[in-house]
């Protein structure tokens, strides 16, 4: 196994590989072989590295994920290649996510196994993720479109559950808002005051 390293959002991810040997990239600079820039978050789920890179004016946030990975070795550099055949999982590429809801990029999490869930500063996006053709088969819905997470390191997932704080300072959890989003009402915090009456 390997560790992957995002130091801050404006330095390039680094890999160690499991005999410790340091490995970088170029920022995707080198036609996308390698890891982006303006990573604010990863994560690794289905064999693959998933990193969340801030969007700008011209360009949403993305989401980059590299090839499947047996094991994090020497080719790092080529593990964002993005060249290949469509439907191979020898490929990587990057998703869109966020288009119209706009906002900081906050976290990225797995979520059961099979689901990416992305947090920004004001609404919470989940991305269905189609292992072997992320770029055809994954699909984005958005979970919550009136707050979002104030702070990357509040998202802690417990069992099959995710609490996170929002940018208004309450907590809350990822699965009383998605049953709040499907029956169509307002989820309530769960550090919202318990009334004494």
């Amino acid at each position: 196994d390997g560790l992957v390293i995002i130091p801050d959002s404006a330095t390039k991810p680094v890999v160690m590989n499991p005999s410790g040997v340091l490995f970088s990239g170029d920022g995707g600079a080198n036609n996308d072989l390698e890891p982006p820039s303006a990573v604010v978050d990863g994560a690794y789920m289905l064999n693959r590295v998933w990193l969340l890179k801030q969007g700008i004016t011209s360009a949403p946030p993305e989401i980059h994920y590299s090839k499947i990975l047996p094991a994090i070795s020497a080719d790092w550099n080529q593990q964002f290649n993005t060249t290949g055949a469509a439907v191979s999982a020898t490929i990587a590429g990057r998703l869109q996510v966020s288009p119209n809801n706009g906002g900081s990029a906050i976290a990225l999490r797995p979520w059961n196994e099979t689901s990416l869930m992305v947090f920004f500063i004001n609404c919470i996006e989940e991305v269905l993720v189609f292992s072997n053709q992320p770029q055809g088969g994954s699909t984005r819905r958005v979970i919550e479109t009136r707050w979002g997470c104030g702070a990357r390191g509040s998202v802690v997932a417990i069992g099959q559950e995710m609490i996170f704080l929002d940018q208004f300072g309450f907590v809350r959890t990822l699965k009383q808002t998605v049953s709040a989003e499907l029956a169509g009402v307002s989820g309530v915090p769960l550090s919202d005051p318990i009334g004494d009456e």
